[in-house]
């Protein structure tokens, strides 16, 4: 896997960017980062912070358990320290490492995702972090990482699949937001493609920042991010040299486990997690193509929509698709 993205800085010249030394954070934060292994994550370890960003630290220690970010300041840069067991580590690891991989046009891609969003925003971190004390090491050995990326690669790709299926649907019924929908999918689509050159960081801001240390041309930026249908979508990436991606056959659909029946008298609702109420919903369950072919294109469409139902990548079609 191409490393382009990877943005090489020190953890001076990261805390540079917010005009603050290591020494100055250390006298700072006193004694609390004495408790452990410290390192610098976020925007600013990645190496796409700005003066406005925050500091990220992430202590680990052997001893107590995981406790929620507390707040404290070095002049007016906000820090934010976020204490973590040691076995957090070994717990994400168990996760992502040996995998079955794919190897595609955009990198290596892990053939199950098996992340919450909780463990890939900390896994984007930890990809990145920068030792406060060099002595400590990376947060994660090397073979991790790449295993790492091949399972953020697999999470980017999940989104795309998911836009684009989307974006297909609401283009069928010729639905307002599709052009929306597609340009969506034309930004997951350079997300997916820094994301396989080794660029990790949270935030879509960063895209541009992104591209430009990944080597993506600024011609191709601009293509991806204007495409506002389908044909114009499988133009762009057919001339990445991407497969065609058809979403709504890599996918399916389920009622949201989030939605409940609710009675009043004798009538039965739907309670959406949006504390919606609807007389009549969706509830169909299957192949996303098959479930179109059966109620149409609208209906389900409205009950992605309105949270009747969920979107999900099917493992086995992706797979199929990833490995032929």
């Amino acid at each position: 896997m191409s490393m382009a993205g990877v943005q090489v800085v020190s953890v001076e010249q990261a805390l540079g960017v917010v005009g603050v030394g290591l020494a100055q954070l250390r006298t700072h934060a006193g004694s609390v980062l004495a408790d452990g292994r410290s390192y610098l994550v976020g925007s600013l370890a990645a190496g796409f912070g700005n003066r406005g960003s925050d500091i990220d630290i992430h202590l680990f220690r052997s001893t107590g358990g995981y406790a929620p970010p507390y707040l404290m300041f070095v002049g007016d840069v906000p820090v934010d320290l976020e204490h973590f067991p040691d076995q957090a580590v070994g717990d994400l690891l168990a996760q992502v490492t040996d995998l079955p991989v794919a190897a595609t046009p955009f990198g290596p891609v892990a053939l199950t995702n098996p992340l919450s969003e909780t463990d890939e925003r900390r896994l984007i971190r930890w990809l990145t972090a920068l030792p406060l004390d060099p002595e400590s090491g990376p947060v994660l050995p090397p073979q991790a990482s790449a295993d790492g990326f091949a399972v953020l690669l697999r999470a980017v790709v999940d989104r795309l699949v998911t836009m684009v299926a989307l974006a297909e649907l609401a283009e069928e019924v010729a639905a307002e937001g599709a052009p929306y929908l597609w340009a969506r999918a034309g930004r997951l689509v350079l997300e997916v493609t820094c994301t396989g050159r080794g660029s990790a960081v949270t935030g879509e801001k960063w895209l541009p920042a992104r591209l430009d240390a990944c080597g993506v041309p600024v011609d191709t930026a601009r293509r991806m991010l204007s495409v506002t249908s389908g044909e114009e979508f499988a133009a762009a990436t057919g001339s990445l040299g991407l497969p065609a991606i058809r979403g709504v056959e890599l996918t399916t659909v389920r009622p949201d486990p989030a939605a409940r029946e609710v009675s009043v008298g004798r009538q039965r609702f739907l309670l959406t997690r949006h504390e919606r109420v609807y007389p009549e919903w969706v509830a169909a369950a299957g192949a996303t193509a098959a479930v179109r072919d059966d109620i149409g294109a609208a209906p389900l469409l409205s009950g992605l929509r309105t949270g009747q139902i969920v979107l999900d990548v099917s493992t086995d079609a992706l797979r199929d698709a990833l490995c032929r």
